[in-house]
């Protein structure tokens, strides 16, 4: 049973949404999924301080075909750690669908990565554009994660929606050293995810409500 299906048992059509910005198509006939992929997934990622015993982190994943963007939400648990998550997207289908279709071209603006790692051991990581107009350079430079010293991923990713475009996440990941392995059985091995049915935001509807009731 696809996802639609289990969703419209529940009396949600996800297929019928006027906006084009947030349907989601499923596969058929031999044909992939398009638009927005909404997934929920658990990785493990055990808490790292004696007060707490929590074990996985649950974050929500959106991949965007209509802009070539992945986007993570961090929903339930432990923060997830950097690279269990990364491991984890790049074991996706739809991920790497993206990722093949990124490196079929060249990218059109000259880049660098680097990084600067803070007092207690966090690690930010940039990525800087630059071109040359006559005898100067104009650069801009993006903020791609942020790396706490517990090696988790806990201010956000990407821009301000928590997306990244599929390109400066493959540079990101060569960058730090993740894609020596790209074989999806040993990705998902070493990020022990594991795929839930996700509860999409649909289900939040007029049943929902903030009324206070009056009993005295």
């Amino acid at each position: 049973m696809t996802l639609n299906e289990k969703m419209a048992k529940k009396g949600i059509n996800i297929n019928e949404e006027n906006s084009w910005n947030t349907m989601c198509h499923p596969a058929k006939d031999g044909e992939t999924r398009w638009g927005l992929i909404r997934k929920e997934i658990r990785i493990k990622s055990p808490a790292t301080w004696g007060t707490s015993n929590e074990e996985y982190s649950i974050v929500g994943l959106e991949v965007n075909t209509w802009d070539n963007t992945i986007g993570v939400v961090h929903l339930k648990g432990t923060m997830p750690l950097a690279k269990e998550l990364f491991w984890a997207l790049l074991a996706d289908r739809d991920v790497r669908r993206l990722i093949r279709e990124y490196q079929k071209k060249e990218r059109q603006e000259k880049y660098k990565m680097w990084d600067k790692t803070g007092i207690s051991g966090c690690q930010d990581i940039f990525m800087t554009f630059g071109e040359q107009v006559g005898n100067f350079a104009v650069t801009r430079t993006i903020k791609l994660c942020h790396i706490s010293c517990f090696e988790r991923l806990n201010e956000g990713f990407g821009d301000e929606n928590d997306r990244m475009y599929i390109g400066d996440f493959v540079e990101l990941c060569v960058y730090l050293g993740l894609t020596k392995n790209m074989r999806v059985r040993d990705l998902r091995k070493k990020a022990k995810v594991k795929y839930l049915l996700p509860r999409l935001a649909e289900e939040i509807d007029d049943s929902y409500d903030t009324k206070v009731s009056q009993i005295l």
